[in-house]
């Protein structure tokens, strides 16, 4: 029966490293509870609520989007998150408040003629059909906030901020600033308190030539980043810990940003098995592997084994999760029952 669960959670991608937004927010183990204590996602959460403006610090793959979509679900209560594409803008071209306005009306104009007329039931049907082979619960009761990005965006409010959003085609670049304002009292008018996260702000720096990360880091921090605290609604940017140099000193970058909240590295072998167990679950719901866990997928002492070579290596989050799957996948194409730790070797060689 074990080499049967390896095969089905092989089958269900179960150690996804890359899942969709939406998927995130089912799989994620907030960083609270592993640690017990209130660092990560309630001092974002309280953030959002009084208008902070976050700096969520962290490298590649250490769980910054995890976080964001855990903590700023669409069904946060009087929350109304905008999600900017970051990995859909060109490298080095947001250095301007005036063309991150004109993303900005962008995506709230493709995000309101997409979900302006879905309800709270369809985005979650819509949820379930998209991450059918996941086989990711759609319901308040998976522990996790659930929905279509953008799901906030509906009824009266949705068809006003697509009159809005349409008027803004043919205006200047300077015009779109004060769009971008009108936008956010209109979604404040709807009770709704708007906050712009700008995810994934490390890929702007790939491709660049060897001055250019420096000056859209110094641009984008210093002048975009100081025009959206201006605007008065809630900030979350994700800082990756790469942009604290001596030429742009941490004290630079966070200075228009008031709470910053550092990704903390997995704690513990206890933690990291809750996180493998929480994707386990995840995809044996109402399966006949329902009910399985991390324990019986791994050998004894394989998670043991992984945690070591985290903390030695220096490694994140997504690489675990990574390891994970190939080690499931060289478990499987051995006939194995369970992952050992010679498959985490197996895996690990395989990376380098």
């Amino acid at each position: 029966m074990t080499a049967e669960l390896l095969q089905f959670l092989r089958s269900q991608n179960a150690f996804d490293h890359q899942p969709t937004y939406e998927a995130l927010r089912v799989v994620h183990v907030p960083f609270d509870s592993l640690s017990g204590t209130p660092r990560v996602e309630a001092r974002l959460e309280e953030a959002g609520y009084r208008n902070g403006r976050v700096a969520l610090i962290g490298s590649s793959g250490c769980g910054k989007s995890s976080v964001i979509s855990y903590v700023f679900g669409p069904e946060i209560d009087g929350i109304a998150p905008l999600v900017v594409p970051v990995s859909t803008v060109p490298a080095g071209t947001m250095l301007e408040p005036s063309t991150v306005a004109d993303y900005l009306i962008q995506t709230v104009a493709r995000r309101a003629r997409s979900y302006g007329s879905v309800d709270s039931d369809s985005a979650n049907e819509a949820l379930t059909r998209a991450t059918a082979r996941r086989q990711v619960r759609t319901g308040r009761d998976s522990g996790a906030r659930v929905g279509v990005s953008f799901g906030w965006i509906k009824g009266e409010l949705g068809a006003d901020l697509t009159r809005q959003t349409e008027a803004a085609v043919s205006i200047t670049p300077e015009e779109k600033l004060e769009v971008v304002q009108q936008l956010l009292f209109r979604i404040s008018d709807h009770g709704l308190s708007p906050i712009l996260i700008f995810d994934d702000t490390d890929r702007w720096l790939r491709g660049l030539g060897h001055n250019e990360p420096l000056r859209v880091v110094q641009a984008f921090f210093g002048r975009v980043v100081r025009w959206l605290a201006d605007l008065g609604c809630g900030v979350v940017v994700a800082v990756h810990d790469s942009y604290f140099t001596a030429a742009t000193p941490k004290d630079e970058i966070l200075e228009f940003l008031d709470t910053p909240i550092d990704i903390p590295d997995i704690p513990s072998v206890s933690a990291l098995e809750r996180i493998l167990t929480r994707r386990v679950a995840t995809v044996v719901e109402n399966s006949e592997h329902d009910g399985a866990d991390a324990a019986q997928a791994f050998d004894d002492g394989a998670i043991d084994h992984l945690f070591r070579i985290y903390v030695a290596g220096r490694h994140h989050l997504r690489w675990a999760i990574r390891t994970s799957h190939v080690a499931l996948t060289e478990a499987c194409d051995a006939g194995g029952e369970r992952i050992t730790a010679a498959s985490i070797d197996a895996a690990v060689a395989a990376d380098q």
